[in-house]
């Protein structure tokens, strides 16, 4: 089976691999201590199946990601938000992408 295997696809998926663990790394060391760091880490390298995937807010939580409800947060960080976001909108990247979701209301 080990044959069947395209080394050339396999290294390629490592590099992939190893820069999101990487990037996931620095983005979480900024904000949080090592064991729940490494739980958080563990989850969307394991199980996201692609680069779309939303990760809404009871999945956030349930992974361990320090999350706040929307109502939580007054309108000026809301606005802050947006103001960055829209620096990003319309950069073209090969590779990254930042995806904006409209959160549900009820």
């Amino acid at each position: 089976m080990a044959e069947s295997f395209d080394p050339i696809i396999l290294e390629e998926f490592h590099g992939l691999y190893k820069t999101a663990k990487d990037h996931l790394n620095q983005i979480l060391d900024a904000i949080y201590e090592p064991e729940p760091k490494e739980k958080i880490m563990g989850w969307p390298l394991s199980n996201l199946t692609n680069h779309s995937y939303v990760i809404d807010y009871d999945l956030a939580k349930s992974i361990g990601i320090n999350v706040k409800h929307l109502g939580e947060y007054d309108e000026q960080k809301w606005e802050t938000m947006r103001n960055w976001f829209s620096q990003y909108i319309t950069e073209e990247e090969d590779r990254h992408f930042i995806k904006y979701c409209v959160p549900n209301t009820k």
